[in-house]
């Protein structure tokens, strides 16, 4: 009988190792996605800030226009809006990256259950079978 009992801890040795493999193999896949979407997202942050920032220069005029602007009063008014939507869109990137990372969290904060769960179990199965095998069931 504890041939049986042993052969089974051997098993549930082998089912927990597969299993853990199998769970560090998703989070891994999980880290480098994730990463790979935190670029994608600080680059796409930093077009849409090249992008915007050159149509926020655009305005200013140079020259005579430039000129003309600042002895109206029209220099400083679009000067203060392009400074009002520049913070606007730090507020914009900060936000989306924020969003991005707390979701990012939630979701290995759900992996991390799974490993703790499967962890636990194992601990658990493998609790029975040593109190078998210590009683000579």
């Amino acid at each position: 009988m504890t041939e049986a009992i042993r052969e089974d801890i051997r098993t549930a040795e082998r089912a927990f190792a597969e299993q853990s493999t199998g769970l560090a193999l998703q989070r891994r896949e999980l880290v480098n996605q994730q990463r790979a979407k935190r670029q994608k997202l600080k680059e796409q942050h930093e077009q849409r800030r090249v992008q915007e920032t050159k149509e926020r220069a655009a305005r200013l005029h140079t020259g005579m226009r430039g000129l003309w602007q600042r002895f109206t009063g029209r220099y400083g008014k679009i000067k203060r809006e392009n400074e009002r939507q520049a913070q606007q869109a730090r507020l914009r990137d900060q936000g989306e990256k924020e969003s991005l990372i707390a979701k990012q969290l939630a979701d290995r904060r759900t992996l991390q259950r799974d490993i703790r769960e499967a962890k636990s179990a194992y601990d658990q199965n493998m609790k029975e079978l040593y109190r078998e095998y210590a009683s000579g069931e």
